[in-house]
């Protein structure tokens, strides 16, 4: 398996875990522990190529950037990418813009 202390400390270096006085926050950190330990046992079993390997781990990147959402769903890492919800505008009867949530 992978060491936890090198996982631990690319987690806190994407800001995936930080900590408050004595108080840890690992929101996202099971599930790229879950992904990470999937890729590991693909790779010991063979079935999965090191450009694969480098995909996942893009992947997960992005994940804790906010840029991409990802979920197991029946054994199955889903991947959903996460687009900024932009403001529409409204007009005004006066002419004036006006930003709508």
């Amino acid at each position: 398996m992978i060491n936890k202390d090198m996982l631990l400390q690319w987690l806190q270096d994407e800001k995936a875990i930080y900590k408050d006085d004595n108080i840890y926050y690992a929101e996202k950190a099971f599930l790229v522990n879950s992904v990470i330990q999937w890729c590991v046992r693909r790779k010991k079993s063979k079935n999965i190529s090191n450009d694969e390997l480098d995909r996942y781990f893009h992947s997960l990147r992005l994940f804790l950037q906010n840029k991409l959402d990802l979920f197991w769903e029946d054994g199955i890492i889903n991947m959903r990418v996460l687009r900024k919800k932009r403001a529409r505008r409204k007009k005004n009867t006066n002419d004036e813009t006006k930003t709508q949530d």
